[in-house]
């Protein structure tokens, strides 16, 4: 009996702890509203969120939810600014640029340089995943004001 209790408990230890290293979030104050910021199976930082505020955001270009649909995955950049202060290097913002991007070395996103690749996914038909395929220091992207 002991056996089997002992058993059980290391069982659901070791599965908290898997679970706990994958459910790292970082809530961000965006132009747009608080987002969480959490990791995926490969560590990269991603967002989800409505198509319709996606599409919101990036109204008017090739990159609303229509046109991702029948694609699985789309690589962009996005320049991670504040497009309300009217620069394109204040605060944490994601509609001051938004373009095809080619390059596949990851950099470091800071305050400096905001130029970030990202993966596109769609989830459903009601969501969107964004994942950040480079390292971005987000604390240093809310402290820039």
């Amino acid at each position: 009996m002991n056996r089997v209790l002992f058993l059980f408990l290391l069982f659901q230890i070791t599965s908290f702890r898997g679970k706990a290293q994958n459910d790292i979030q970082t809530c961000i104050l965006t132009e747009d509203g608080f987002f969480t910021i959490s990791k995926n199976a490969a560590g990269n930082d991603m967002i989800m969120m409505d198509i319709s505020l996606w599409d919101q955001m990036v109204c008017g270009t090739k990159y609303c939810s229509e046109n991702l649909s029948n694609l699985s995955s789309v690589n962009i950049c996005i320049q991670i600014a504040d497009k309300r202060n009217l620069q394109c290097n204040r605060g944490i913002g994601f509609r001051c640029g938004i373009f095809d991007c080619k390059r596949r070395i990851p950099l470091k996103v800071n305050n400096r340089n905001r130029i970030c690749s990202v993966a596109l996914q769609m989830v459903g038909c009601k969501k969107l995943k964004l994942i950040f395929l480079d390292d971005v220091d987000w604390e240093s992207l809310q402290n820039d004001k």
